[in-house]
């Protein structure tokens, strides 16, 4: 301890030393440079195989597309899909086994819980 410098006063020429060592984020992104270039490729194909296809799938939702050219035609695909027999039919069919399906596993067994027990 330096003479005439009380236990505060060290605690505050500490505290301004320390926070002239407080680097800015350009200066830790800077630091960090090498981690965030091995982030850039599975960057590169979340976008590639997730966003592009959800994107495109929303953009052909709105136009008839014969594969070469796209004619945007508005919710007309909509309305046709609501209105379409079969597939009203297909979902009333379908509708229940669906549910049981994602019902099943599910429901709550009680003797499950007993068999997931060691023996004794």
């Amino acid at each position: 301890m330096q003479m005439g410098l009380t236990d505060s006063d060290e605690r505050v020429s500490a505290s301004s030393s320390s926070s002239s060592k407080v680097k800015t984020l350009r200066q830790r992104i800077y630091d960090s440079r090498y981690l965030y270039l091995l982030v850039i490729p599975s960057m590169f194909f979340v976008v590639a195989f997730s966003y592009v296809p959800a994107v495109s799938a929303l953009y052909h939702s709105f136009t008839i597309w014969s594969g070469r050219t796209a004619r945007y035609v508005g919710l007309d695909n909509f309305r046709f899909l609501v209105r379409d027999p079969y597939l009203n039919k297909s979902w009333i069919q379908s509708g229940p086994c669906e549910l049981v399906i994602a019902y099943l596993p599910n429901i709550d067994i009680p003797r499950a819980n007993q068999l997931d027990s060691p023996i004794q």
